[in-house]
């Protein structure tokens, strides 16, 4: 999944006396969803992802409600 290059990278990009966590993940449900998507014909149109200060913002937004 990682090559030595990419995690190279990583770290050429760190500040000096840091450093960092690296993960790679599978959304193993997506699987399943695009499995019954074509099953039924169906055509993903639109795939976007949420950036994740948006997230955050949204669900601090329903702890002040």
């Amino acid at each position: 999944m990682l090559s030595d290059e990419d995690l190279q990278a990583v770290a050429d990009g760190l500040p000096a006396e840091s450093s960092a966590l690296v993960v790679a993940w599978e959304n193993t449900w997506a699987a399943r969803l695009a499995t019954a998507i074509r099953g039924s014909q169906g055509e993903l149109r639109l795939l976007e992802r949420i950036p994740s200060d948006t997230v955050v913002a949204a669900v601090a937004a329903l702890d002040t409600e």
